[in-house]
């Protein structure tokens, strides 16, 4: 098993970004999710799917090269932003709270955290909460 959550936090607030994602990802393993908490994540996807569709038309070479990167690095699918929008809302029905709850949110065994900071930049180690 494993989970990847990927993220941007400004230069500086790094252990601090970090570890409120841990934060969060710790209580969604030990609680789950409400349905409250649930219709609102699916309402910010649909905003957000709604900007990606307008912005499709001004997509520069860096969009094009993080597609190509994650295509290599993660194995993402290279496809138009229609059609990952249509994807994406044609399984927002799908979720439900109570498929939640059956999912296993055990924590994994072990986590690893990659970073792109520039090697002048290590963030000291993140506390364990």
């Amino acid at each position: 098993r494993s989970l990847m959550i990927r993220g941007l936090c400004q230069a500086g607030r790094e252990v601090e970004s970090l570890t409120a994602w841990y934060r969060e990802m710790k209580r969604a393993f030990d609680f789950g999710f409400l349905p409250s908490e649930l219709e609102h994540a699916k309402a910010q996807l649909s905003e957000t799917l709604g900007a990606e569709l307008r912005k499709a038309s001004r997509k520069s070479n860096s969009d094009y090269a993080r597609e190509y990167v994650r295509h290599y690095l993660d194995g993402g699918v290279i496809s138009s932003v229609e059609s990952r929008v249509n994807a994406k809302k044609a399984m927002m029905p799908e979720i439900t709270a109570e498929k939640g709850q059956e999912i296993d949110f055990s924590p994994p065994s072990s986590l690893t955290a990659v970073s792109p900071f520039p090697t002048k930049h290590i963030a000291p180690a993140i506390p364990v909460i």
